[in-house]
């Protein structure tokens, strides 16, 4: 097979679509779920893989954590995994797929994401929770009063400004 062969099957015997948690930004501990699909080499039509591995990187480096994959149907594939509890903001992950369709190995790279801590989603709970508080509270504006907040977090007003201590 000429080098040209391979990167067309690269391109062509290995692909994915989006589904379930995606690629983009994500949480430590965030269970994460794509689809991909292999297809014959010489065809292009669906065909199983004799051999499928999933492999979880973080920041260029193979992990050990466990990417499942699952034939759902004739070269259809989901796979599933959970982005590291000790993950933090900024790295890469990366799931490479290792596949053996029709004889021919492929390596490539499924899905990616990178690390963040909070959410648009989450900041904007914060600040609707913070005004709600404040429009709560007269007695919010005089030092030394703290309102505490659902998510646990405690603001406490100072004359040099708003503190917050606990909470996410």
């Amino acid at each position: 097979m000429s080098a040209e062969q391979i990167r067309s099957f690269l391109s062509y015997g290995l692909w994915t679509y989006v589904g379930g948690g995606g690629a983009g930004i994500v949480k430590p501990s965030e269970s994460i779920q794509f689809c991909f699909e292999t297809s014959q080499f010489s065809t292009g039509a669906s065909y199983n893989a004799t051999s499928i591995l999933g492999v979880l990187v973080r920041n260029a480096i193979d992990t050990v954590v466990v990417v499942t994959v699952t034939n759902k149907s004739t070269g259809s594939y989901a796979a599933s995994f959970t982005i590291p509890s000790d993950a933090v903001a900024g790295e890469l992950f990366e799931v490479r797929v290792e596949a053996t369709v029709d004889s021919v190995a492929a390596k490539m790279t499924m899905w990616r994401g990178t690390v963040d801590t909070k959410f648009i989603s989450d900041v904007g709970a914060d600040v609707t929770c913070v005004k709600a508080a404040v429009y709560d509270s007269q007695s919010f504006n005089q030092a030394g009063s703290s309102i505490t907040l659902s998510n646990g977090a405690v603001l406490t007003y100072s004359a040099n400004g708003v503190t917050k201590t606990g909470g996410p």
